[in-house]
């Protein structure tokens, strides 16, 4: 492309060589969040669970748990239950109760009883001064369905079995077999913009049917939370399926670092899906950044070569100005004068040009992490487990790592670390990993406590 004059071709690369608002999504350290929807998948490997209760004489009431997402760990926190299948039997003949017998099986969102409720099971019932009506041995089964966009039946990944009456008597023990499990995955995804104030706009959007969806987003530069907490996330208003917020704590010429994290439903049982890491940097000009539309395939090395045909274009009209200055001598004086503001400009353009390409290099990607136990095992009698943790990045080589918030410290060699294992039944356990820019990512995984 050719340009009349030097001043249409500095126009033309000012408004070209501007900073580049830059989105990268990563979850769990791969892959991009695209676009908002779902994914239904089944679960056909079956888990058994046997309840012993002999010896629990004058019991009004008795309870007993499953949690489903830690016997299915795709049971995370953006996910619903859309159906399951699960057989009982009585081991024992000896289940009775004085009066008010009674044996539930219900799916609910946590254990203060506020999630969805089931039938009680029939024919598989206790009976009252006698023995149990069912046959010992003999399976009964049972299904439920669930609709994953009623907001009370949304994220149950608990299972509860309910004994009650009033009992003089020892009740018997009794087996439940999951049989088949349907699961709903959503997904959501996030943009960034930025306003005329220079500031960052992040905008959040669900699936229409996953009305429960709440978010959470942090500015990990400065540790402020703009949606949400550590321990809360907030909830869409009404029908609305997009959630918009503005970081007004933002500098221009600077690069921040957002972590999103979302559920479906309100259970605080299990931690939410994240993080999905977001890059944004606030351009120095908000005008022109808004006027341009920058192809997001394009990258800063492209812009550079750019920068630098237009650079030798504007050379070679500098030097065709001293060869007019060199054949007419009664133009000289201006020709020299015309050179002169030429490769001033040139070099500015140079200087800028450069500053480019040496920053081209600059990490500023998070580190891919992956975390398993060295045996494999997701339970331990111990107080810690030996686990092997995995990192690459584009640049470093060394690595830091952080246990539940944690200090760093400096990441072995061979990547085998402790992780504590102290709380008896399940213990979350967060990883965070930084490399040599001080660019952070993090894993989760749980371990029992036998």
């Amino acid at each position: 492309m050719k340009y009349k004059n030097i001043e249409e071709l500095l126009y033309v690369m000012k408004l070209t060589i501007i900073i580049i608002v830059v989105f990268v999504g990563i979850l769990f350290g791969s892959g991009v969040v695209s676009a908002a929807g779902y994914n239904d998948y089944t679960i056909n490997n079956s888990y058994s669970y046997s309840i012993g209760l002999s010896g629990n004489t004058s019991n009004h009431f008795v309870r007993t748990g499953i949690q489903l997402s830690y016997i299915y760990s795709q049971l995370t926190n953006d996910t619903s239950l859309t159906y399951i299948r699960y057989r009982v039997k009585f081991n024992g003949s000896d289940a009775r109760s004085d009066y008010d017998p009674n044996l539930t099986i219900t799916l609910a969102g946590n254990y203060n009883n506020n999630g969805m409720w089931g039938e009680t099971v029939s024919p598989l019932q206790m009976s009252t001064n006698s023995r149990s009506n069912s046959t010992q041995g003999q399976w009964y089964e049972y299904s439920r369905s669930f609709d994953p966009n009623t907001g009370s039946q949304v994220a149950n990944r608990m299972l509860y079995l309910f004994l009650s009456g009033v009992d003089e008597y020892d009740y018997c023990s009794f087996t439940v077999e999951i049989l088949e499990v349907r699961y709903r995955k959503y997904v959501v995804d996030i943009t960034t913009s930025i306003t005329s104030d220079r500031y960052i706009e992040l905008e959040v959007n669900r699936f229409s049917g996953a009305t429960d969806t709440r978010v959470a987003i942090q500015n990990i530069n400065d540790g402020r939370w703009i949606a949400g907490s550590s321990n809360s996330r907030v909830a869409f208003s009404g029908s609305n399926t997009a959630y918009t917020v503005i970081d007004t704590g933002v500098m221009p010429e600077k690069t921040y670092t957002y972590y999103l994290y979302y559920q479906v439903g309100s259970s605080t049982s299990i931690p939410p899906v994240g993080p999905i890491v977001v890059l944004v940097k606030v351009p120095s000009d908000a005008t022109l950044a808004v006027e341009q539309t920058i192809d997001a395939g394009s990258s800063a090395a492209q812009w550079a070569h750019w920068a630098n045909d237009n650079a030798a274009a504007a050379e070679d009209m500098a030097r065709e100005a001293r060869d007019r200055a060199d054949t007419a001598s009664t133009n000289a004086l201006n020709a020299y004068n015309e050179a002169h503001l030429a490769n001033t400009k040139l070099n500015d353009m140079q200087v800028s040009i450069t500053n480019i390409q040496n920053n081209m290099g600059a990490d500023t990607a998070p580190p891919i992490i992956n975390l398993g136990t060295l045996s494999g095992a997701r339970a331990t009698s111990g107080t810690s487990i030996k686990a092997f943790l995995n990192v690459s990045d584009n640049i470093s080589t060394t690595f830091n790592y952080s246990i539940n918030g944690g200090e760093y410290q400096l990441l072995p060699v061979n990547g085998i670390i402790d992780l504590p294992v102290t709380e008896q039944g399940v213990n979350p356990i967060y990883v965070r990993v930084k490399d040599e820019a001080g660019n952070i990512n993090s894993v989760f995984m749980k371990i029992r406590k036998l």
